[in-house]
């Protein structure tokens, strides 16, 4: 790379590495910097690599400031005026990067109007124009046709990135940093936001995202155009996305505690067809067990006050809640329920039941047209204690049940609501538990499904080998068959050969009584010989016809005797089906 530093270039590759290495010191990393052939280059964009770190000469006392100083004085200096004075001079990164942002196009300046250092942004990736997506409290969202520098985006779908930064003036380093640690630990889900990369100008920092069709909150509106029946089951879709997403979440002891709908990105346009992927991170937390009786600070907390749990404390119970309210806006075509401005926080005890009971969601004409179980399941992820809310695994399992079963269906609103009433104080079996019950039915009918399958199978092959032997004794009759022709033609040729020795003779001893008497008892005792041959093959041929019967009627026995077997127990299977399929139904018939 050295012979590729100019006077021209030196400028932005120095001004990169600089903001490399002021990154690394904030991380408490320290790369050993010491040749330009640890550096590689691509387009005026300046790549390191983890094979070129050197982490076996360190030396006590040393920062990454020293070694970057020593660094430009070795490669840089010569090429760049007025470096050398101001890295002499330097007891922080921020004077040199000052230095290195104003010789390279006066990046140095802010503008109130633009994000600050977005110019840089331009200038690094050759990108001239960012579009606003978001632009609310402190964040802000913009996107930009994808740098080729970004390897790690897909060349196909990826064809626009998003960069996320906070305005300058309210940044929380911690909420940045918490956010970059939290994306380093996501990268492996495909429900939870991909993240690029970022970049650490001073104190503004940008994360590049991947960019989704859009967010829940801007596609529910699109619910409105669907009929009622679509509408409950695209809600049963997006309350199991959604679920799966929190337990991958939740798998990576990761708790989020601003779930709402402007967070929930979608990978699909069509709601009934999109997953439900989570982003913005920035006030999540990596859960340790420590943390599960701490408070949440200030800065820890959502900026959206209705979507808030009632409890201030660390847990995954805390997502739930939120979920939980969420699918409840949506099931009620949008509207929330409860005091949207204050939030559930603010709720004593007597007006959180009042709203969020089972009773009293049951009473809203929406909601009533949902089964009952799946209104109970959500009344239960809203109690007011978090103890007493069902985990990810318990949803997850209840919502798996009616996205793949297909069991939604529209309730009798007048019904549901008398049905409530004259329940209230009746102790009834939790909801979670008999669906649980209800899948293991399911899964032992489809054990004894399988077993009947290979029960056939396993007598279709049975008749397979029997065919396959009976075959095998044609052919061995066949080949017997063949033999005895080929002997009965030998003897015939011997036959001839005799008839014509003793016409010779005959012709030569005419006058010889007693050698024509000889002749004829040697024709009779042939003669007799060759009957005596017969008559053995034939009582050969009997003996393998009456062992070929023998063994095909015990064959034939065994096989019988196997089914007679199996018949009790195929019959007892479908009687057991019989009654569980009925026990099903009575369970639906007492749900309706």
């Amino acid at each position: 790379m050295e012979n590729q530093i100019n006077s021209e270039n030196a400028k932005l590759i120095a001004l990169q590495l600089g903001l490399l290495s002021a990154e690394l010191q904030d991380r408490n990393m320290l790369w050993f910097l010491n040749s330009i052939t640890q550096l590689y280059l691509n387009e005026n964009q300046l790549y390191v690599s983890l094979i070129e770190y050197d982490f076996g000469q360190s030396k006590e006392g040393q920062s990454q400031l020293q070694i970057l100083q020593r660094f430009f004085e070795k490669y840089f200096c010569d090429k760049i005026p007025g470096l050398s004075d101001v890295i002499h001079q330097s007891q922080t990164f921020d004077t040199i990067i000052d230095f290195l942002l104003k010789i390279n196009g006066n990046f140095d300046r802010t503008d109130k109007l633009n994000i600050p250092y977005q110019n840089l942004l331009g200038f690094l990736f050759k990108v001239n124009a960012f579009s606003t997506i978001y632009d609310q409290n402190k964040s802000v969202v913009k996107s930009f046709a994808k740098p080729k520098s970004f390897l790690q985006a897909n060349e196909t779908s990826d064809i626009e990135l998003v960069y996320k930064t906070q305005r300058l003036d309210s940044s929380d380093d911690q909420t940045v940093r918490r956010e970059i640690e939290i994306s380093q630990e996501i990268q492996n889900s495909s429900f939870l936001i991909k993240i690029f990369a970022y970049l650490k100008i001073k104190k503004q920092t940008f994360i590049f995202m991947r960019k989704y069709q859009g967010t829940l909150a801007k596609r529910l509106e699109t619910l409105n155009n669907l009929t009622l029946q679509e509408r409950k089951k695209t809600v049963i879709k997006l309350s199991f996305r959604f679920i799966k997403a929190i337990k991958a979440m939740q798998d990576l002891k990761i708790i989020h505690r601003d779930l709402k709908p402007e967070n929930l990105f979608l990978d699909n346009l069509d709601l009934q067809l999109s997953n439900i992927i989570i982003g913005d991170f920035d006030c999540s937390k990596k859960l340790q067990d420590r943390d599960c009786d701490r408070d949440m600070s200030i800065n820890h907390q959502s900026n959206t006050y209705k979507y808030d749990a009632p409890e201030i404390k660390y847990s995954f119970e805390y997502d739930i809640f939120q979920y939980a309210l969420i699918v409840l806006t949506i099931a009620n075509n949008n509207k929330y329920i409860g005091k949207e401005i204050v939030g559930c926080r603010n709720l004593n005890e007597q007006d959180h039941e009042e709203y969020y009971s089972k009773e009293s969601l049951l009473k809203n004409s929406n909601l009533s047209q949902y089964p009952s179980d799946f209104i109970d399941m959500i009344s239960k992820c809203l109690k007011r204690d978090p103890q007493q809310r069902p985990t990810n695994k318990d949803i997850y399992e209840y919502t798996s049940s009616l996205y793949y079963l297909g069991t939604i269906k529209v309730e009798n609103t007048v019904q549901q609501i008398s049905e409530v009433q004259t329940r209230q104080n009746q102790n009834y079996q939790p909801l979670l538990s008999e669906n649980l019950t209800q899948q293991q039915q399911q899964q032992q009918q489809q054990q004894q499904q399988s077993q009947l399958q290979q029960q056939q199978q396993q007598q279709q092959q049975q008749q397979q080998q029997q065919q396959q032997q009976q075959q095998q004794q044609q052919q061995q009759q066949q080949q017997q068959q063949q033999q005895q022709q080929q002997q009965q033609q030998q003897q015939q040729q011997q036959q001839q050969q005799q008839q014509q020795i003793i016409i010779i003779n005959n012709n030569n001893n005419n006058n010889n009584e007693q050698g024509s008497q000889q002749q004829q008892q040697q024709q009779q005792q042939y003669q007799q010989q060759q009957q005596q041959q017969q008559q053995q093959q034939q009582q050969q041929q009997q003996q393998q016809q009456e062992q070929q019967q023998q063994q095909q009627s015990q064959q034939q026995q065994q096989q019988q005797q196997q089914l007679q077997q199996q018949q009790p127990q195929q019959q007892q299977q479908q009687q057991q089906q019989q009654q569980q399929h009925k026990r099903k139904q009575e369970k639906q018939n007492k749900n309706i």
